[in-house]
């Protein structure tokens, strides 16, 4: 899941919900590779965008910064 506003992208990473009666669990997972693969591909797809910038400048980003991880 991602948000996108002015100037700025935010993802959320892997959110779920499980709803029992009552109760409600969630799952929350934030992964760095993810998000670099969803940028990745919304890129691909949606590009020429006014956003190009923006997410050439994230991927760029987390690239750089899972470099010292593989």
């Amino acid at each position: 899941m991602f948000e996108a506003e002015p100037g700025s992208l935010i993802y959320f990473g892997r959110f779920t919900a499980h709803v029992h009666s009552r109760e409600v669990n969630t799952e929350w997972s934030r992964d760095p590779k993810r998000e670099l693969e969803v940028w990745k591909a919304a890129r691909r797809h949606y590009s020429p965008s006014p956003w190009d910038v923006v997410l050439d400048r994230r991927i760029s980003f987390l690239a750089d910064s899972l470099a010292g991880f593989r």
